[in-house]
């Protein structure tokens, strides 16, 4: 079985001391969600075979199981050296999706709920030299309402932008060995009005932890701080400034180093914010300059992996065209993406827009569809208005047909009514982004002056009155 995803998964915090647990696991489906009652953990090996970290319904997973799982199994057995056991040792997950249990030779080590964050378990007292079992149940249901789902379907088939499911390992596994006293994390606060780096973290332990920046192999500065509590903050200024920018993702290499504990990292020289342009128009300005965004909406579903990237080469291709192309932004769309995939975008200088993981009871057609129409669009453009968003209006206009349509035959008359709302917004868009005074004053004088009753009436009966008014003859007078 072929090993894939053998990179570190963190470029961020990466350490010298680990290892990559993907590739061939036992594996188990537990339809009836009862390998807890059976305490299957403790009763050896499973039926069959899966390449982690693929999910079952994957092709790649070696499974390809596409209907709805209620839960699944996973067992591996690995080997501990003694030097290896002088350490603490971490075990790392991806993403499991959605409540996973970890065993560790036959004792549960810990418990994660989440099917789209990261999590790890401190399993140094669960194991021993020599052979270690490692058993993983993950339960999943999508139907139930009650988790995140993103774009996973409640339906057998893929529809809209709702895909095949994932259910349990979906991201690297992987072991981290790390000293008694070691850093537990850290934040980046970027200054390129003084060019100077703040991080602050915490650590286990007492001592001095020293920061110290490079770019592209050469030293820019260091600095070094004593903890308190286990809290640390120090500063380095950096003797190069070298901006992060579209297109252009200068980063800085950092290295962590507290007692026998060291992790590599990285950050870019970067500020966003909100100003005025030269004519005194609200703009998005990045590095204290405006700059306007141009962006995709980026689905995240991968046609043999599912939400997993089948390789670090296939992201960095896609993240890489879609920069060819021209665009400076992605919005990750109700997905969390592997690390490595961020690390990527901050390399190659794309901005990332990241979205919840939607999920919970379904959408009501009233204030989801109806009610939406008529308020987004306005809250969306009062937003535009006062802060320079332009690229944002659009946001609240496209709307999926299929969300609020019981008939299809009627889908293209219902898909009219976002589409003129589309055309009204465009077109003060237009307005709004181009360098003109007046033409700012005019989209004003539109939403709050002498026409302003009228347009919002106009907004308001195409928004809502119109569907409102053609939902209710489908429900009332169309076939069934």
């Amino acid at each position: 079985m072929e090993i894939l995803r053998q990179e570190h998964p963190n470029p961020q915090w990466e350490r010298a001391a680990w290892r990559n647990l993907n590739g061939e696991w036992e594996f188990d489906f537990d339809f009836g969600k009862s390998a807890r009652e059976k305490k299957l953990f403790q009763k050896g090996a499973l039926s069959k075979k899966i390449n982690v970290p693929f999910c079952p319904e994957s092709e790649l997973s070696g499974i390809g199981y596409k209907d709805f799982i209620a839960a699944v199994c996973y067992r591996k057995v690995i080997k501990l050296t003694d030097d290896e056991l002088k350490n603490n040792i971490l075990l790392h997950f991806g993403a499991v999706d959605f409540e996973s249990f970890i065993y560790i030779n036959g004792e549960q080590a810990g418990h994660h709920i989440g099917g789209y964050s990261s999590f790890a378990v401190d399993i140094t007292k669960f194991v021993k030299s020599g052979e270690n079992e490692i058993f993983v149940i993950a339960e999943d249901d999508v139907r139930g309402h009650m988790q995140p789902a993103g774009k996973q379907s409640e339906q057998f088939a893929s529809y809209g932008c709702f895909y095949t499911r994932t259910t349990g390992i979906w991201q690297t596994v992987w072991l981290e060995f790390i000293p008694k006293s070691y850093i537990k994390n850290a934040k980046y606060y970027p200054n390129i009005d003084n060019s100077s780096i703040t991080i602050m973290g915490s650590v286990c332990g007492k001592g001095e932890i020293t920061a110290k920046a490079s770019f592209e192999g050469k030293e820019t500065g260091s600095a070094t701080a004593k903890t308190s509590n286990g809290i640390f903050t120090l500063t380095i200024n950096l003797s190069e400034l070298h901006l992060w920018e579209l297109g252009c993702g200068r980063l800085y290499d950092l290295e962590l180093s507290f007692a026998d504990d060291s992790v590599k990292s990285y950050f870019g020289m970067r500020k966003f914010g909100i100003g005025k342009d030269k004519q005194g128009l609200p703009r998005l300005m990045l590095n204290n300059e405006p700059y306007f965004q141009r962006g995709l909406l980026d689905q995240g579903y991968w046609s043999d992996g599912g939400l997993t990237p089948t390789t670090d080469e296939a992201m960095i291709f896609d993240i890489s065209e879609m920069k060819r192309l021209g665009f400076n932004m992605l919005r990750k769309h109700i997905k969390v993406e592997p690390l490595r995939w961020y690390y990527h975008c901050d390399r190659l200088g794309l901005i990332v827009w990241q979205d919840f993981v939607s999920g919970g009871t379904p959408m009501k057609s009233w204030y989801v569809t109806y009610l939406a129409n008529a308020l987004l669009p306005i809250l969306f453009l009062v937003s535009a208005m006062s802060t320079g968003m332009a690229s944002v209006l659009l946001a609240g206009v496209f709307k999926h047909p299929e969300e609020f349509n019981r008939v299809g035959v009627f889908k293209k008359f219902h898909f009219c009514f976002p589409c003129i709302e589309m055309l009204l917004v465009a077109s003060l868009m237009f307005i709004t982004v181009t360098n003109s005074t007046a033409g700012y004053e005019s989209v004003m004088a539109l939403l709050a002056g002498k026409y302003a009753v009228a347009f919002w009436v106009l907004f308001v009966i195409v928004g809502l009155v119109g569907p409102t008014i053609l939902e209710t003859w489908m429900l009332f007078f169309s076939p069934k």
